[in-house]
């Protein structure tokens, strides 16, 4: 198993995240107004609640080239 650091890889993705989350909520709430950096801010304190720092992940989800 491969170890990633979650907090890591979110930020690297972070526009990819950022445009995802608003796409799903407004895709679930169409008529909301929402903030796209409100959203990314609570869900990165969320998923800092419920992950660790460093998360293990099967290694066929990892390739390191």
């Amino acid at each position: 198993m491969a170890k990633v650091k979650v907090e890591g890889v979110i930020q690297h993705l972070s526009t990819h995240v950022r445009g995802a989350l608003e796409e799903a909520v407004l895709s679930a709430y169409p008529f909301q107004t929402v903030n796209r950096d409100d959203i990314y801010r609570e869900f990165r304190v969320a998923l800092a609640r419920r992950c660790r720092s460093w998360e293990e992940v099967p290694d066929e989800f990892v390739d390191k080239t």
